[in-house]
């Protein structure tokens, strides 16, 4: 008797969210952290951000190949993983952030305005009253909670389908069997 393999594959969902939202979660406990310590503008507090993201991309991609598709996985179907996590983590952080600036310390976007007004004069002295007066109202634009959560969102959307990209050369798995299915 013939078996015909089961036609079902499932769908990185469940797994993409579960991961997504463990990562998120690391991602705002790292933030307070580093709130809580008076390092948010340690330079290293990026890298470290990119290796928790990265982290929960490989770790969730690499458990949707292990335990739901028998240790094999396509790069379609891990890049799909990889960035669904990759794309909660980021939805969750963005909603932290704008919660974050906009209760519970709105006064970190006077520090941000304060220090990209140090930043103007730094490369231009010279600059007149007015061009100053014309960053700054920009800079007040883009310094508000929803803004700084949405560009945050888009950034890491950004650097997450690039870490999918990467990460699913590294996860793939084919399954020789079903090369010769063909």
């Amino acid at each position: 008797m013939e078996t015909t393999p089961n036609p079902f594959v499932p769908g990185p969902g469940k797994n993409a969210l579960t991961h997504g939202l463990i990562t998120g979660g690391l991602l705002i406990l790292f933030s307070l952290l580093t709130y809580a310590l008076g390092m948010m503008e340690n330079r290293a507090i990026g890298f470290v951000t990119f290796i928790l993201l990265v982290g929960g991309m490989y770790y969730g991609t690499k458990t949707f190949r292990e335990r739901q598709l028998n240790g094999f996985i396509t790069y379609g179907r891990s890049f799909s993983s990889s960035f669904l996590i990759g794309l909660i983590a980021s939805l969750v952080l963005s909603v932290y952030i704008f919660l974050f600036y906009k209760f519970f310390d709105p006064s970190m976007i006077e520090v941000m305005r304060h220090t990209a007004e140090q930043e103007i004069l730094r490369r231009d002295p010279e600059i007149t009253d007015e061009a100053l007066n014309m960053a700054l109202s920009w800079t007040e634009r883009f310094t508000s909670p929803g803004w700084l959560a949405f560009f945050g969102f888009l950034t890491n959307l950004f650097v997450t389908a690039i870490l999918a990209l990467i990460l699913s050369f590294f996860l793939k798995k084919e399954d020789p069997t079903q090369s010769q299915m063909v």
